[in-house]
């Protein structure tokens, strides 16, 4: 990670050469404290977990009584500059936004801007700038790292929303989110940049969940009646379902269990389809939209050591499904420490313990929509760090004080 945000600082560097005659510090008493601006590196649609997060930061700022304009970079895995490597990814890009100067979203609208496809360039990235330079907003909101969002913060201070839970974002910014706490690691890196503890707010991370849009049975879409069902998701499952994860499966799996995969692989060419002891066990369900309606069918989220599936975690907590994963990742720092266990060697055990003792299951269940409930209290969580980023900046006006899960 310190190579990639030495990579980045090059390349801001590089930009800021260029643009310093807009970069010129904008006064806090210039600053119009109604005005509201957001930077986003990608908009997809509203099953797209960033996307949501954005939109619904902007709701709740027009609620604050915020005007809110909101800017796609579409810098977010640019293709600009890229070097060809193998699977290496693009991020999704919705021509049709070009066209929209207007976004509505639940019983809001609010002014939109989406810049070219060729983002980051001098350009784009000047247009951008004198724009900013012109409305002078009173708080500036990045939902992710951006190099807009670092370019405007030697304008005045930007707040990051840290996409991922468990990873430092690297960013520049004045401060910006994260749901863990900090570590000898953390401070180091942050301090090779100039950067120390004061840029960083604990926050718990927060999710607003997408509208379920069916109620379907086991029966409906083929899965056993009387089975324990463990629940297995993710767009990357073919690499993060790994020997040592389909391993652990053969040892926790028995004649009870089936296991329920949701994601786009075909199992048939994967070593997951291969083991004796997981044969006809399995049920792909293939990539599904209405992720909320299968997970209810399950009784336990089973999470593979890995980075991400932070937002699949919480949808199993908010029906009530208890997770499993080691203390690693977003989903881990999501879940809680309730929810860890310590390895792929002691996960077995666990699992079973969740089958065979429903008083246990019980208690975890309830603990899963209990800890539900503190991720879904975005709006609180949000008015509390916009409170904090105001102790520490001083630089975007007093919100109501609501008591929220904001630790300092």
């Amino acid at each position: 990670m310190c190579l990639q945000w030495k990579l980045y600082n090059q390349v801001l560097q590089g930009f800021k050469s260029k643009l310093e005659d807009l970069l010129e510090p904008v006064p806090e008493e210039e600053r119009d404290e109604n005005m509201a601006l957001v930077i986003t590196g990608q908009m997809s649609g509203p099953g797209h977990a960033p996307t949501r997060r954005t939109l619904d930061r902007c709701e709740m700022l027009i609620k604050m009584n915020k005007k809110v304009f909101l800017i796609n970079t579409a810098e977010f895995l640019s293709s600009v500059g890229s070097i060809p490597y193998y699977g290496s990814k693009e991020g999704v890009y919705n021509s049709d936004l070009l066209k929209y100067e207007k976004i509505e979203w639940k019983d809001v609208s609010f002014s939109f801007f989406q810049a070219e496809k060729n983002m980051p360039n001098m350009a784009g990235l000047r247009l951008l700038l004198e724009m900013i330079q012109k409305i002078k907003p009173g708080i500036v909101i990045s939902v992710g790292a951006s190099i807009l969002a670092d370019l405007v913060n030697d304008i005045m201070p930007v707040l990051t929303i840290g996409l991922s839970a468990s990873r430092i974002a690297y960013t520049n910014t004045a401060c910006q989110t994260l749901s863990r706490e900090l570590q000898a690691a953390d401070l180091q890196l942050l301090n090779k940049f100039g950067l120390n503890q004061n840029n960083i707010i604990r926050s718990v991370s927060n999710f607003t969940m997408p509208d379920q849009l069916e109620s379907v049975t086991r029966e409906q879409i083929g899965l056993p009646e009387d089975k324990f069902i463990l629940a297995i998701s993710g767009d990357r499952l073919r690499e993060e379902l790994d020997k040592k994860f389909v391993d652990m499966l053969c040892q926790a799996v028995d004649d009870d269990m089936v296991i329920v995969l949701l994601g786009d692989m075909d199992i048939s060419e994967h070593r997951i389809g291969q083991p004796q002891e997981l044969k006809n066990k399995i049920y792909s369900l293939g990539w599904v939209t209405d992720f909320l309606s299968r997970i209810e069918l399950c009784d336990l989220y089973v999470n593979p050591c890995r980075r991400g599936a932070g937002t699949m975690s919480v949808m199993a907590l908010v029906k009530g499904k208890p997770v499993v994963t080691v203390p690693y990742g977003d989903a881990a720092v999501n879940v809680g420490e309730d929810f860890w266990t310590e390895s792929y060697e002691t996960m077995p055990d666990l699992i079973r313990r969740y089958k065979n003792d429903a008083d246990f299951y019980h208690s975890m269940s309830v603990k899963a929509k209990e800890r539900a409930a503190v991720l879904l209290d975005a709006e609180n969580e949000f008015r509390n760090v916009l409170r904090e980023f105001k102790k520490r900046t001083n630089s975007c006006q007093d919100v109501p004080y609501s008591k929220g899960a904001l630790h300092d």
